[in-house]
């Protein structure tokens, strides 16, 4: 990603809209992508562009197309990878909604451009 602001747009974004509506769980996002036939990304861009997440509209004319393929493409690979394992276990504890595990991947991916 070429600006590392982009992410932490798109995170408060995020978070401001999972303070509005929380969404949907993980597994009612899994049985939609099968019912309907959507992969990941596919689901992922739609739920994305829902009603519930107008401040992340807002906010992605803010975001440079090339920053919000890439930012989209990190979520896709941490799934492809490690599916919707949480980024950080505290006390045993899973993260069972889609809006905060997204939020809670795209938080790596500002760490990771730090490096």
């Amino acid at each position: 990603m070429q600006y590392k602001s982009s992410v932490t747009i798109f995170v408060k974004a995020l978070l401001c809209d999972i303070g509005k509506h929380m969404g949907l769980e993980i597994r009612q996002i899994d049985r939609q992508m099968k019912d309907d036939g959507l992969g990941f990304r596919q689901a992922l861009e739609e739920l994305l562009a829902a009603g519930e997440t107008s401040f992340l509209k807002s906010a992605r004319v803010a975001i440079p197309d090339h920053d919000w393929d890439e930012i989209i493409d990190y979520i896709c690979r941490y799934h492809a990878a490690y599916g919707y394992q949480s980024v950080a276990i505290a006390g045993g504890g899973r993260i069972y909604l889609f809006l905060p595990w997204v939020a809670s991947i795209a938080v790596c991916a500002i760490d990771d451009i730090g490096r």
